[in-house]
């Protein structure tokens, strides 16, 4: 089936031949399911390209398509990949307002996201929020992610200072 071919290409990292079996979809008049567009959103994240992932998420609704959790966290992670943790951010906000439930993986991508640029405040108030939700455990890759935030955020700091003081 074509969502195979599209999960194959997914686990490859092949995110452009996934684009191209999603194309082919839509020119044999087949209408894509939610996994077909969750393993090409996953191919994205893989790829590295999170504007992709994104444009897929948000075409999803024209073709009445609705995005579940795990087409948010694959975006999410995408956005991770790239260091683009406002997006991130963004989006896990946005699975609440339209009732999609974030799970622990959802927070631990987008704090990852937050750790990655720096945003060592922005991946805390993640933790508390997961840690808020009667939704969500946060397990121990989320704390991790937390402290590691924290972490980088202290290196740069230091690094900064450092620098500072050379001159």
């Amino acid at each position: 089936s074509c969502s195979s071919a599209i999960s194959a290409c997914a686990k490859g990292g092949e995110w452009q031949q996934a684009l191209t079996v999603l194309s082919l979809m839509f020119e044999m008049s087949l209408t894509p399911e939610v996994i077909s567009y969750n393993a090409m959103i996953s191919a994205c994240e893989k790829g590295a390209s999170w504007e992709v992932a994104m444009s897929l998420l948000g075409g999803m609704a024209e073709i009445q398509v609705i995005p579940d959790t795990i087409s948010y966290t694959a975006a999410i992670s995408a956005c991770e990949k790239c260091g683009e943790w406002h997006v991130a951010v963004r989006l896990l906000n946005n699975m609440r307002e339209v009732r999609c439930l974030p799970n622990h993986i959802s927070f631990n991508a987008a704090i990852t996201a937050c750790g990655v640029s720096f945003h060592w405040l922005e991946a805390l108030n993640l933790l508390r929020a997961s840690s808020e939700s009667p939704f969500v455990a946060p397990d121990d890759f989320t704390f991790g992610a937390a402290i590691s935030a924290c972490q980088k955020a202290e290196a740069q700091n230091r690094a900064t200072i450092e620098e500072k003081d050379r001159k």
